[in-house]
């Protein structure tokens, strides 16, 4: 069939084209999402069993139950390759960290706080890494203007 100028326009605004990730940067968004996840795992669990035994005062529930909502959305947006879910996943833990140290003035669970540490950078850099790589892609495919 002929293309003639009445013919229905077409627009490639809905088609994503396939852009081949690296694996190292997938692999860090992955191990970060993941990560984030079973830390809102442990919170959740820690906080049943608190709750469970009644050693929680009913302020310290709300708390612990909006850090695990917003342990597993900032989870999901990591998921996603948010850049900023990915950072405030860093920042929260970090800042979270430092207040529980401070608090309690012990430092239990150091060792595992730094893994957690180490997952929630490298998911920040490599949601980073990502949408560079997103931006360059897109912005070197050639747009065909005069389709006739």
């Amino acid at each position: 069939m002929d293309k003639t100028i009445y013919d229905t326009p077409k627009s490639d605004l809905g088609e994503k084209s396939a852009i081949d990730v690296p694996e190292e940067i997938a692999k860090k968004i992955k191990n970060g999402w993941i990560a984030a996840t079973i830390s809102g795992l442990f919170t959740f669990g820690i906080t049943i069993l608190a709750v469970n035994f009644g050693t929680m005062s009913s302020l310290f529930d709300i708390w612990t139950s909006i850090d695990v909502v917003l342990i597993f959305l900032l989870a999901f947006g990591i998921y996603k390759k948010s850049r900023v879910a990915a950072s405030i996943m860093f920042v929260y833990f970090l800042l979270s960290k430092i207040w529980l140290i401070a608090e309690t003035g012990k430092f239990n669970g150091i060792i595992l706080s730094v893994v957690f540490l180490y997952f929630y950078f490298q998911a920040m850099i490599g949601t980073f890494q990502y949408h560079k790589l997103i931006n360059t892609k897109t912005s070197e495919e050639p747009r065909n203007t005069n389709e006739e």
